[in-house]
């Protein structure tokens, strides 16, 4: 919309619909509307997947009128992180064929749209991604490059060729190393269609023994407006923490399965209105492709856990895939998305609700399944959790539950909550005894 603020007039500048849903940036809401106002309010930077992908449109703010796409391809903008007045600069996915697609590099192209011009500001041969910041004059560019297998450093380059003017600090994980902690392995398989890549990483146990078969825990989120990998830059406690669960004894699983974001609009529709399947299939497939190549995989013994949707997502995979699945922690789980945020249901559902609670709520656990929520949850509400409750209930389903007083969407932070998810596994994965008053304590403060 453009309004005049002396008169009230408003028009409306763009208009953007879609089959499923619309998007404002190919990883929202973690990172802002890819929208800019530019030419002193003139003309208005647009973020569309209306190609497939997403892309950046020009458009004049007076009339409506498309002036040029900016960008175009098969790849996707992920963040605009500047404009003057000839170019903007964005961080793109995929736009290099033969890089991971996951991988952010910094690029910039000109307004008037000429794809020839577009240039590429961190053309390491390295494969990483690029978490960058521009100086307010433009003149500097701040680039810290890693991946999730490969620590990171610190580059200051131009603003206007990315060429490194310096190098800041270099990434050293020696004392890590020293201790036995382990880079996770990147892996590429093939998704339920059989033709789609998907990229995920394994974690191990600093003691790994190659000799040994280790049961296997997938940790999932299943979107679709975020993955579980969240970042590809390196971090050593990355989102839920599977570095340390595979340190009990587990080989630690982690993938973006169909039905993510940061790929294509199709990718990313790919569980639009059956939410309920949470891409299960993907995991499954993907497991099994892996066991093909690792022996150290027991797919005899497999785990699963997460949060919000993450948690119903392993609520699920007992209920329907036990057959696989034995053993899940599933946490402040939307269970039952008429109960949950209605803008994010009907946005991701599309007023499919009752098909996919039954298809859940009618299943059959045959392994073990510990439900957690918080009685104050001001996310997922702890209705969703206790209508599930009560339907196993009313099935004689065995099951365990776990609750957080007085506890918000954020208790899966808490010691207590991912010691007790740790005991569920060693004991009911792992066969063995935990601790029975083992504390997980705060690092010491410095």
């Amino acid at each position: 919309m453009r309004g005049d603020a002396t008169t009230g007039d408003t028009n409306v500048v763009v208009t953007e619909t879609n089959q499923t849903f619309v998007s404002l940036n190919t990883l929202f809401p973690l990172l802002p509307a890819n929208w800019r106002i530019i030419a002193g309010g003139r003309e208005v930077i647009w973020y569309s997947e209306r190609s497939g992908w997403g892309h950046l449109y020009r458009y004049d703010a007076e009339t409506g009128d498309l002036l040029n796409p900016i960008t175009s391809g098969e790849w996707a903008v992920l963040n605009v992180e500047r404009v003057d007045d000839e170019w903007v600069y964005f961080t793109a996915l995929g736009k290099d064929p033969d890089r991971d697609p996951y991988l952010a590099q910094l690029y910039r192209a000109p307004l008037s749209g000429d794809a020839s011009r577009i240039e590429l500001l961190t053309p390491e041969e390295t494969q990483a991604n690029h978490a960058v910041q521009i100086s307010p004059s433009g003149n500097y560019i701040l680039d810290t490059y890693s991946r999730r297998d490969h620590p990171g450093r610190t580059v200051l380059r131009r603003g206007d060729n990315g060429t490194v003017l310096m190098e800041l600090e270099v990434m050293d994980i020696s004392r890590l190393s020293e201790k036995g902690w382990k880079l996770p392995q990147h892996f590429t398989v093939k998704a339920r269609d059989h033709v789609t890549d998907l990229h995920g990483f394994l974690h191990f146990p600093s003691n790994f023994d190659p000799s040994k078969e280790y049961p296997v825990i997938d940790f999932i989120y299943p979107g679709p407006q975020v993955g579980p990998i969240l970042s590809r830059s390196f971090s050593v406690q990355p989102f839920g923490d599977p570095g340390a669960l595979a340190e009990l004894g587990f080989i630690v699983f982690a993938m973006d399965a169909m039905g993510t974001p940061q790929r294509s609009k199709p990718f990313d529709d790919a569980d639009y209105q059956q939410l309920a399947s949470y891409a299960l299939e993907d995991h499954i497939f993907a497991l099994q492709q892996l066991d093909a190549r690792i022996p150290q995989l027991d797919l005899d013994r497999v785990g699963i856990y997460g949060h919000s949707g993450g948690g119903a997502a392993a609520a699920a995979a007992l209920l329907e895939h036990g057959d696989f699945f034995d053993v899940g922690v599933a946490g402040a789980g939307n269970h039952e998305n008429r109960s949950y945020f209605f803008a994010w249901g009907n946005k991701y559902e599309g007023g499919n609700y009752e098909d996919e609670w039954r298809r859940v709520a009618e299943g059959k656990i045959d392994g073990r399944l510990l439900i957690t929520y918080g009685t104050m949850d001001d996310n997922v509400h702890p209705n969703g959790s206790l209508l599930l409750i009560n339907e196993l209930i009313k099935r004689n389903q065995n099951f365990d539950v776990l609750v957080f007083p007085n506890r918000s969407h954020e208790y899966m932070q808490e010691p207590y909550a991912i010691r007790r998810g740790w005991d569920y596994f060693v004991t009911h994965l792992l066969g063995a005894e935990p601790p029975w008053d083992f504390e997980i304590k705060p690092p010491p403060s410095h």
